[in-house]
């Protein structure tokens, strides 16, 4: 049978991350790790160098494990991000929503982050997201989206384009920002 276009609830399941009653503090001799949202990093990926956390004054519950896809579901932004390897124990924050696959999904998690990072996702998310002053996206909103399910090569080629367009995007920045030393090096020689 094929799926053609799915409600993400269908094919993973969604939960949100852990609350903390105090900032979490860094301890660099613990290892339980937690996610933040700047560990989210363009191209749909989530950082192998996570903070170690204290453990002393909280009592995290590891909550992500690799392959895991985490979405981050307040402010401007709803972007996702897959998770590596891990160094050990880790704890996503409340300000995330961890999908975990189904066994019996067929859908490769870097493609769920590669489509829900996409401008049109990204806008129909913000549609849905509800706030005052701080927009939040709720764990049935998200689970609602539908998603096209093609075939696993196509998804993989999807998944290498994206890829691709955010390296082209680095590269583009990185020129960029050289021109432009450039410019003020010759600027001081004339």
């Amino acid at each position: 049978m094929t799926r053609t276009n799915v409600k993400l609830a269908e094919l993973l399941n969604i939960k949100l991350g852990q609350s903390f009653r105090k900032t979490v503090l860094e301890d660099s001799e613990s290892g339980h790790y937690i996610v933040q949202t700047k560990d989210i990093l363009p191209g749909g990926r989530v950082s192998g160098d996570l903070m170690p956390m204290s453990t002393l004054n909280e009592s995290p519950k590891p909550n992500v494990v690799q392959g895991d896809i985490l979405v981050l579901c307040r402010g401007v932004r709803f972007n996702a991000g897959v998770v590596g390897v891990l160094q050990g124990p880790t704890t996503a924050q409340n300000m995330f929503h961890i999908l975990r696959l189904k066994s019996e999904a067929g859908v490769l998690p870097e493609f769920v982050a590669a489509f829900i990072n996409t401008p049109a996702t990204q806008e129909h998310l913000k549609s849905m997201s509800k706030g005052a002053t701080v927009q939040h996206l709720r764990v049935d909103d998200l689970g609602s989206l539908r998603i096209p399910i093609p075939p696993m090569e196509e998804q993989s080629a999807f998944v290498e384009l994206t890829s691709a367009v955010h390296q082209e995007q680095q590269l583009s920045s990185n020129l960029i920002s050289l021109r432009r030393k450039q410019l003020s090096a010759l600027l001081g020689t004339l």
